[in-house]
């Protein structure tokens, strides 16, 4: 699912600014259909919390505390006999300072609470299992608090 997937293609596609709209291919619009509704989806979570800062891969400079990075850390094509599946890895990244560790730490929580084993809408898709894999929190540079949480996704394809 990964392949060809890029910072510079999410840009280019229009996902974190750029004017260029390249035609993706098939495996790319899956990926930038999932990576929409997760950022949408913790959108939803969060709320009036962090506003409209979920970014992908990375935050315009100056950006205001917390917001949120998706990073699509690798993914997996398997075919069975019976379905197509696409399993990626998802990265979510909090950032937070000021009151960070307690900040940090609570909209983390809210974030896994919400998407542990949850389901997510995906076009083209029939099924998606969110599962979390990790999570830590830790201080960054500055002052910054960064909380991060890993998770499997396990996406079946629609019949056509």
């Amino acid at each position: 699912m990964a392949t060809g997937v890029d910072a510079v293609s999410l840009v280019t596609w229009g996902l974190v600014g750029g004017a260029v709209t390249p035609t993706p291919t098939v495996v790319e619009k899956a990926t930038l259909e999932l990576l929409k509704s997760l950022r949408d989806r913790i959108k939803t979570i969060l709320g009036g919390k962090i506003g409209q800062r979920v970014y992908f891969s990375r935050a315009p400079k100056h950006v205001d505390f917390p917001y949120v990075l998706i990073h699509l850390v690798v993914g997996t094509l398997d075919a069975t006999f019976t379905e197509n599946l696409e399993t990626p890895t998802i990265q979510i990244s909090l950032f937070s300072e000021n009151n960070s560790v307690e900040e940090a730490s609570e909209l983390g929580e809210e974030i896994m609470e919400s998407l542990d084993w949850g389901a997510l809408t995906v076009p083209g898709f029939d099924s998606i299992w969110v599962k979390n894999t990790s999570f830590r929190l830790a201080k960054d540079a500055g002052d910054v608090f960064h909380f991060w949480v890993d998770y499997d996704l396990r996406l079946q394809k629609q019949e056509t």
